[in-house]
């Protein structure tokens, strides 16, 4: 059980989808939880929320592996063709992504650029042991930033596309503000977003590839072997990345919590340390925290008494834990939410870093303008400052409509 005396007071209890969901996410499960898995199974469950809840938090092919052991009959056929028959395309598209992932590093090697895989297969591997326990709709690759201009055109001479175009003068500012290139290979649908600062700009100082590049470690797939994120520096990015996300789904939490569950030796110093520098130490917590209330992760106690030390992190825990209990169809999980959520604010490390946070927030996310601004309001080039106007407005009149299209799916599932 999860230590009581981090446990929020009144969070209401996981119904039994949720709890079996939840329960299959680890790799490995005691006796004890292979009990109560064959105890919820036999019990009223509702399959259609089960599956529901299970492909919204991205845990379908954890769910699939241990059900599949279950010893019961309860258990309906089509639910586990459901489940086998999205278990059989994950791992399709999953060998594929890695496949390509292997090109792009000799690619890139063969042109002496210095890169980092993370997220996919590098952490399907190093949190699950296995690139199948997960699935992944992109590969991240870590480049330089001196480098990110030269990789990026690496690739669209080798099939891949990029929407965003960059005057010759204004490279050095994108670079400087932005902090990746989104592009697809049409042929094969391979997504890959090319990052140069590792953070998204999400925390307040940005983590770039020289600043981890010496703690990289070595992560092996099959016959052949490539660098990836650190163990510590994995654990900072991860959080920080749910984070942005707002925590979900819930795959986001579970890898955190394996990659920890299954590594010997971890140096909590160093992650606390990288996580105070990033001005990212509450995130950090808080994305332990929810691993140990949701997947009974045990933590060491310099983990614990830091825990212990930031009560205030609870109520935002619960809050967390208590969208988790309502049906997908009834949660706003978008970008747009996401971007717009108090959680980003309140979990800052100071009073400071809050007003940063929102005004870093205003600037980039209300209004300075995007692809998509462009695309939906054409100008001309003297006219482009009126996007900063557009914008902002653009936000609100799509937020609207969201709201309206969620009102609308709340009515029609209580009639």
């Amino acid at each position: 059980m999860p230590h009581q005396a981090l446990l929020p007071k009144g969070l209401p209890p996981f119904g039994p989808e949720l709890e079996l969901v939840l329960l299959c996410a680890r790799i490995n499960l005691s006796s004890s939880q292979k009990n109560r898995a064959e105890q919820i199974v036999t019990s009223q469950i509702d399959w259609s929320l089960l599956l529901r809840m299970a492909a919204f938090h991205r845990l379908s092919l954890l769910l699939f592996r241990h059900l599949q052991l279950v010893v019961c009959n309860d258990i309906p056929e089509q639910v586990l063709e459901d489940l086998h028959r999205a278990a059989i395309t994950a791992s399709a598209s999953n060998l594929l992504f890695t496949a390509n992932l292997h090109k792009i590093i000799a690619l890139f090697n063969s042109n002496t650029i210095q890169v980092i895989p993370f997220k996919g297969p590098a952490l399907s591997q190093a949190a699950y042991g296995n690139i199948n326990r997960r699935w992944f709709g992109d590969l991240d690759f870590l480049v330089a930033e001196k480098d990110a201009i030269k990789a990026r055109n690496l690739l669209i001479a080798n099939g891949y596309n990029c929407e965003t175009q960059i005057a010759g003068d204004r490279k050095e500012a994108f670079l400087r503000k932005e902090n990746c290139f989104a592009m697809v290979n049409t042929s094969n649908n391979i997504n890959i977003d090319l990052h140069w600062e590792l953070t998204g700009r999400y925390s307040l100082v940005p983590l770039y590839l020289e600043d981890i590049i010496e703690r990289a470690t070595t992560i092996k797939l099959a016959a052949w072997q490539f660098p990836t994120l650190s163990v510590e520096d994995n654990i900072v990015f991860l959080c920080i990345h749910s984070s942005k996300h707002c925590w979900q789904p819930l795959e986001n939490i579970n890898c955190i919590s394996e990659l920890i569950r299954n590594t010997e030796k971890i140096n909590w110093l160093k992650v606390f340390e990288q996580s105070r520098y990033l001005r990212a130490h509450r995130i950090v917590l808080l994305g332990l925290l929810l691993c140990h209330l949701l997947f009974d992760l045990k933590l060491p106690p310099l983990v614990m008494a830091e825990l212990d030390n930031n009560k205030k992190l609870l109520p935002v825990g619960k809050k967390i834990l208590l969208r988790l209990t309502l049906d997908p169809a009834m949660q706003e999980q978008d970008d747009y939410s996401c971007q717009f959520s108090t959680l980003h604010t309140c979990i800052r490390d100071s009073f400071s870093d809050r007003i940063k946070h929102l005004y870093r927030f205003l600037c980039r996310i209300c209004f300075r303008p995007t692809s998509k601004d462009r695309q939906a309001w054409p100008l001309p080039p003297s006219l482009t400052f009126l996007y900063y106007f557009f914008r902002p407005l653009r936000l609100v009149w799509e937020g609207g409509k969201r709201k309206y299209s969620k009102k609308e799916e709340r009515k029609g599932l209580d009639e």
